[in-house]
């Protein structure tokens, strides 16, 4: 789901998909987890859910693993706004580990603007879209982070005579809020933070109407000493070698994912073209499937 998604929303949205996969005769139970757990290994936020399926037997049902996920990717794809990836669970625990990311494969988009990557990754995604035998296509999800962007305008400032450090920490006790004490209990110490309510640090009038003092003990709103707007802006940017990059992530299905990122491949050299500096790659069990075949083919040449 999308980056500013709620854990209540996630929560809400997550039963109903959990009645989708139940709905499936093959299906024996579901089980979910939304964000991170504690001592998981798996780091997630709140917009994001695993879900374990448990399915007959082979010989007690009719279809198997790729037309139960075909059917159940019907389903899921009448509900706007969710992206997902169907793995095997220990397929998904040694890409993770090997790789990084989920999937069979993945196409990482390696540069230094995020607007460029931004835009470009979509148009990379679209001509993945085309290639035959694609499933379960997505960018991963790293920016819609909604937020409030306060640039203090340093002319005023200093006419009034503040500081830029008092106006910092009137923001930063409101918004983020400081500790002020502990207090102690006998199995915890629990930290005491003051700061506005969430009606108010939810609400931009009242967010320039914060009181600034001035030296000459008048009080000035924020909104006189700064430009206070709404944007958006990235969940998390990613780094692979020391380089901002963007990943798509897919599963191949009915051809072999060589002859995939063969055709992909080909597809976007033809299609799309980078400025100097961007490239693309392709990772997930196609990356680790190359390495062994690389040392599969020493060993041979050894023997």
């Amino acid at each position: 789901m999308l980056p500013e998604t709620s854990l209540e929303e996630s929560v809400k949205m997550g039963t109903k998909i959990e009645k989708i996969f139940l709905s499936f005769p093959e299906v024996i139970s579901v089980s979910r987890t939304t964000g991170t757990a504690e001592a998981s290994e798996h780091v997630h936020p709140v917009n994001h859910s695993h879900y374990n399926i448990e399915l007959l037997p082979r010989e007690k049902r009719k279809r198997d693993y790729d037309e139960i996920t075909e059917a159940m990717r019907k389903e899921l794809d009448k509900i706007p706004g969710v992206a997902y990836i169907f793995e095997q669970p220990i397929a998904n625990k040694l890409a993770e580990m090997l790789t990084g990311t989920e999937g069979q494969l993945s196409v990482k988009l390696f540069g230094q603007d995020l607007d460029i990557l931004n835009e470009k990754i979509e148009e990379v995604r679209n001509v993945m879209a085309e290639v035959e035998g694609v499933a379960d296509l997505q960018v991963e999800q790293t920016t819609g982070i909604p937020q409030l962007i306060i640039k203090l305008n340093r002319e005023k400032l200093a006419r009034y005579g503040i500081p830029v450090s008092d106006v910092a920490e009137i923001i930063e006790t409101a918004l983020n809020g400081i500790e002020a004490t502990d207090v102690y209990e006998p199995d915890r110490i629990t930290s005491v933070l003051i700061r506005l309510p969430e009606k108010y640090r939810n609400d931009e009038e009242a967010i320039k109407n914060l009181l600034v003092d001035a030296p000459n003990r008048e009080r000035i709103p924020l909104s006189q000493l700064a430009d206070i707007s709404r944007s958006e802006g990235p969940q998390t940017i990613f780094r692979e070698n020391l380089m901002r990059r963007k990943i798509i992530l897919c599963n191949v299905v009915k051809r072999d994912i060589g002859s995939f990122v063969k055709e992909a491949r080909a597809r976007i050299d033809r299609d799309i073209t980078l400025p100097p500096g961007y490239f693309v790659t392709f990772g997930g069990q196609f990356e680790s499937q190359q390495r062994a075949m690389e040392h599969l083919t020493t060993l041979m040449l050894v023997v």
